[in-house]
C-alpha cells in the first residue's frame, strides 16, 4: 500500500501555511508589545499634559 498521491505535495503546503500562520502570530505580537507601548506612552503624555497646564496657570498669577 502507498501513500496517497499527492501526499507530499500536500504536507508540504500544510507546513507551509503553518510557517505563514506562526509568521502572522509573531508579527500580531509584535504589534501587540508596540500598542501597548503607545499606550503607556499616551497615558503618560496625558498625565503630564495637565499638571503643566496647572503650573503654568499658577505662574501667570
Amino acid at each position: 500500500m502507498g501513500f496517497i498521491p499527492g501526499f507530499n505535495e500536500m504536507k508540504e503546503s500544510v507546513e507551509e501555511s503553518i510557517d505563514l500562520l506562526r509568521r502572522a502570530i509573531a508579527a500580531l505580537e509584535k504589534l501587540a508589545a508596540e500598542q501597548e507601548r503607545a499606550n503607556d506612552l499616551y497615558a503618560e503624555a496625558n498625565q503630564v499634559g495637565p499638571a503643566r497646564a496647572q503650573n503654568v496657570t499658577k505662574l501667570s498669577r
